[in-house]
């Protein structure tokens, strides 16, 4: 066994060595300052073992393993005297992330933030000049002990902490965990942990080179067997076991440098906004297959999926692709259905919400299909039937007149561009996505003799009544409405559903998400809000909404409903919205976009060979936030809630594959 000399030795002369190095940076820089306001931007390092994410130097959430698991830490630098002020910036082609700490712009403290590949195993190696302070927080339902003595064999002053969060504990919409997880926060070199008090603990990082290292799984042994690896080969080059696996990844990516013209003004802007969004959603695709929905949402959601297969289709990377349906197929092969979202390394969570078998099913039809649209593999579409088959017959139970209703968990719902009052009325989307994918189902099942003659006839029937009946259901003077009241006047709305509760307070003990009951004025309330004085309440029921959101959709699942002409005239609203006040709102009323509509907008203009699509394009690049990411909403064109988001940022790259593939 080395000594502990010697190994300390080889770490100091390795973190000197990869401090030193020259970089190749990607175009943003995220700067972070306690004197400023933050933008919020989020960093994602992950492997699909262990997620952590981060805003500038402080890590916000650590996810893992799994992904769909409690946070158990947060690590924020401390900076009472407001005068540091920290520039992060991203490898190209990797998910390894530079932080330079200045002081009135002198360079004090180096710090390089990867992930072991395979491992759950986070690294932070930080080469100070001058003393740095860290918080340390951990949730007061997990436990958090010191265990300094742990590896003190190993290695000489390695203060560690051990975080348990207990079989269990819940996350998320209150979803429990069925096994215990842990993770070890230790540091070697320089670096001091307090205990810790009520979760709280400090680190003090001390003039010269420290590392950082947090483990974690399901299983205590294999955290202990992780934290040891990484305590006795501190002379392995993690960093460059890192870099591998990300220079492994993005050459497998397609070549767009030889797509984009030597001249284009756009160019590199273009190719750092492939790079990032490439990096952005591979840290989030947990090795079950399922990609997290953002930092606020660790649960693997299937509409925000279905564009992150598409996005990865269009980037190349089929195999990343591949495993979003196998998640899918496995959920399927476990339960019987997919629902709104599924936990990511376990099978105990699963988010039912309002209206799960319209819409959500309908995706799952067509992104089966989108994949064997670049893959051509048609024995992974036999295996994938099954899950059709449900998908598409669990929507026939909902069509009336021709129409499917709206799913509840909706962006535009969600974000509070269409009432979720007026759920149960027509869905203009829905009912096209039902459409779209019945055909192309009917067409393969007919080719490959799956069900009888008699009973694809029925099911064609089906779909063609809906599809005569669309444009007199959702059009009028061609104006495509979002939704139709009628649907909801002949099925009526339910008594009880299970979702959020529509007037609960913080405060309340009762969940906010349980079994509802509709109240006179249509809200659905939890039992506890029934007794409540309810506010006012006044929705309009017969009010049809027009949304560029749903607009744009057709020419983007390849409907054939519509003529190019046709959609150039539905979308023509948006369009001189856009050419008067430079804007892509959702609703054309309002004036917040959902982070997607700028690619679909992008995706239109490119198709119609439209002459703005330029403007759109550098409208779209415009939003990018300092990460390089796109986020959920964005009001007045500034981001709002959930960053570093891969369903928007993925739509949103397809689209700018689009224009480049156009030049």
């Amino acid at each position: 066994m080395k000594s502990k000399l010697h190994i300390f030795i080889s770490f100091l002369l390795f973190t000197t060595s990869l401090l030193a190095q020259e970089t190749k940076y990607s175009l943003p820089t995220r700067l972070w300052s306690n004197r400023d306001k933050d933008d919020g931007s989020i960093i994602p390092i992950g492997n699909g073992v262990l997620l952590v994410y981060e805003q500038g130097p402080d890590i916000i959430n650590v996810f893992g393993p799994p992904y769909s698991a409690p946070s158990s830490l947060q690590l924020k630098m401390i900076d009472e005297k407001n005068h540091l002020k920290v520039k992060s910036r991203r490898e190209k082609n990797t998910a390894i992330w530079h932080h330079n700490v200045y002081v009135n712009d002198v360079l004090i403290a180096q710090m390089i933030d990867y992930i072991v590949p395979d491992k759950g195993i986070f690294i932070r190696d930080i080469d100070a000049q001058k003393e740095l302070y860290f918080k340390a927080e951990v949730p007061t339902q997990l436990n958090a002990i010191s265990a300094d003595n742990y590896f003190k064999y190993i290695v000489t002053d390695a203060p560690t902490v051990l975080i348990n969060i207990p079989k269990g504990t819940t996350y998320f919409a209150s979803d429990p965990i069925a096994e215990e997880h842990s993770l070890f926060v230790t540091a070697t070199g320089n670096t001091d942990i307090s205990e810790p008090v009520n979760g709280l603990f400090q680190l003090t990082v001390k003039p010269g080179k420290s590392r950082l290292i947090l483990s974690g799984s399901t299983s205590y042994p294999i955290t202990v067997e992780n934290t040891e690896y990484a305590l006795k080969n501190p002379e392995n080059n993690w960093l460059e076991q890192s870099r591998k696996y990300w220079y492994d990844f993005s050459s497998r990516r397609l070549n767009f440098e030889s797509m984009i013209p030597a001249g284009h003004s756009l160019r590199d802007t273009l190719l750092d906004a492939i790079d990032n969004i490439s990096i952005l959603i591979k840290t989030q695709q947990s090795s079950s297959g399922g990609v997290m929905a953002g930092h606020y949402y660790n649960m693997a959601y299937v509409r925000d999926q279905s564009g992150v297969m598409r996005g990865l289709l269009a980037l190349g990377y089929t195999r990343e692709a591949k495993a979003i349906i196998n998640f899918w197929l496995h959920k399927f092969q476990v339960f019987g259905n997919i629902v709104n979202a599924d936990a990511m390394g376990n099978d105990v969570s699963r988010l039912f919400f309002i209206n799960d078998e319209v819409e959500v099913p309908a995706y799952l039809i067509l992104n089966c299909f989108e994949y064997y649209k670049y893959t051509k593999d048609n024995e992974f579409l036999k295996q994938a039937f099954p899950m059709m088959q449900w998908a598409f017959e669990i929507q026939l139970g909902h069509l009336v007149e021709g129409m499917t209703e709206f799913s509840g968990d909706e962006t535009y719902i969600a974000g509070g561009t269409f009432p979720t009052g007026n759920i149960y009325q027509g869905s203009a989307e829905s009912t096209l996505l039902f459409i779209t994918g019945g055909e192309k189902l009917l067409d393969w099942v007919s080719l490959h003799k799956l069900w009888t003659t008699e009973k694809i006839e029925e099911y064609r029937l089906k779909v063609a009544n809906a599809k005569e009946k669309y444009k007199s259901n959702f059009m009028e003077l061609s104006v495509l409405y979002a939704n139709n009241p009628s649907r909801e006047k002949i099925a009526g709305s339910p008594r009880f559903r299970y979702g959020w509760c529509e007037v609960h307070n913080t405060d309340q003990k009762y969940p906010a998400m349980t079994w509802l009951e509709r109240e006179p004025e249509g809200r659905y309330i939890c039992a506890d809000c029934r007794k409540k004085v309810l506010p006012e309440f006044n929705l309009d029921h017969e009010k049809r909404y027009v949304l560029n959101s749903v607009n744009l959709v057709p020419l983007y699942i390849e409907s054939n409903l519509f003529t190019k002409s046709e959609i150039a005239t539905i979308i023509n609203p948006g369009i001189e919205i856009f050419k008067v006040k430079g804007s892509i709102p959702s609703n054309l009323e309002g004036n917040r976009s959902l982070g997607y509509d700028y690619g679909l907008f992008l995706y239109n203009m490119v198709k119609l060979n439209n002459p703005i699509k330029e403007l759109v394009l550098k409208k779209t690049l415009s939003v990018l936030d300092p990460t390089g990411a796109w986020v959920e909403y964005y009001d007045n064109d500034k981001p709002f809630n959930c960053r570093a988001r891969p369903w928007e940022s993925a739509i949103n790259i397809e689209a700018i594959i689009e224009y480049i593939k156009a030049l």
